[in-house]
């Protein structure tokens, strides 16, 4: 399943993917200091360690009124319930321990990717930099001070946010110490001049700044009851649909994720068509209603030959594998009901 966004502009994306045995990040409590773990885990690992060192000392909400909170001075994380309760996660529930990592990098890389770019550690190569040194400088000598401030402005602003890829560019000038003083709050649009100066530049600053994200989730169900798997699911879209160039891929043997899905992909049709988000949030939360248009579904058969789904009034068809493994059984008790009373 991928939930996707076409683009004409090349945005360097971060990819991260969550293997099935995600659970081991969880179950071992100093996983950074075991080796021989297999390369995609010890990849995610790496996404995982920085996304929790971020948000240190921060609880991150899950699912159900539990929360996550790492501390990175004993290096210990726990699960806190709406209690206060806490437990180690390598003691809490194997749903939680499988949900907890991809919930946190989802959030990390998808919420919270401009403060990336201020964190001490050096995330762009020497020959970045100076490109995008270059490129500042030459924004300065076309537009001045004033007029970079004003442009950088306007990107920021509500009517402009996610417009342009090229608003990556205000995290990178903030971690080379580079920026102008901006009121990010502006509701000024952009002028056809700098909608044509951004549509030259954004080209070269998105081939340097990861302002998208690709996440790869395996199985999000794993080890979760059916109302948990679809909180999981609306957290994932949730974080996807924070910019229209982000991508989420998902492998599933769970109909559930399927029918929330669905969901999803028919509240956004609502909305479309004038439906209030109100009269709907308690069904599926706006922020992660998707346009069914751009979910694509591929089936994987016994004989290994792979199928896209065909769509049903922009929703996600139902005739697939899973869903008439269902029917199959109710079917079959439905025969062995009749049976009974011959």
């Amino acid at each position: 399943m991928s939930v996707q966004e076409v683009t004409d502009t090349y945005i360097k994306p971060k990819i991260c993917y969550a293997p099935a045995e995600r659970n081991l990040l969880s179950t071992i409590p100093n996983a950074t200091k075991v080796t021989g773990i297999l390369r995609n885990l010890f990849t995610y690992l790496e996404d995982y360690d920085e996304a929790r060192e971020f948000f240190t000392g921060k609880k991150i909400e899950l699912i159900d009124n539990y929360s996550y909170l790492y501390d990175s001075a004993t290096q210990k994380t726990f699960i806190i319930n709406n209690d206060n309760k806490k437990v180690e996660l390598f003691e809490a529930s194997s749903g939680i321990q499988s949900l907890a990592p991809i919930s946190v990098v989802s959030q990390y890389y998808s919420k919270h990717q401009v403060e990336r770019y201020s964190s001490d550690k050096q995330l762009l190569s020497l020959y970045e930099k100076k490109t995008a040194e270059k490129d500042y400088s030459a924004l300065i000598a076309i537009l001045g001070i004033a007029g970079a401030a004003e442009l950088i402005a306007a990107i920021a602003s509500n009517e402009n946010k996610g417009k342009h890829a090229f608003l990556g560019i205000l995290s990178l000038l903030g971690a080379l110490g580079l920026g102008v003083a901006t009121n990010s709050e502006s509701e000024k649009p952009l002028s056809p001049e700098q909608e044509e100066y951004l549509k030259q530049e954004e080209q070269k600053a998105c081939r340097i700044i990861e302002s998208r994200f690709i996440n790869i989730v395996e199985e999000p169900e794993q080890n979760l009851f059916p109302t948990s798997q679809n909180k999981i699911l609306f957290d994932l879209l949730d974080c996807n649909n924070r910019s229209n160039d982000n991508q989420l891929m998902i492998t599933t043997h769970s109909p559930y994720i399927i029918s929330y899905l669905t969901l999803s992909a028919k509240v956004k049709d609502m909305h479309n068509n004038g439906i209030s988000s109100k009269k709907t949030n308690h069904i599926v939360p706006e922020a992660a209603a998707t346009d069914g248009r751009k979910i694509i579904i591929y089936e994987t058969h016994d004989d290994g030959t792979i199928t896209k789904l065909e769509h049903y009034k922009n929703l996600p068809s139902d005739n697939n594998y899973l869903n008439n493994a269902m029917i199959k059984a109710n079917e079959d008790f439905s025969a062995l009901l009749e049976i009974e009373d011959e």
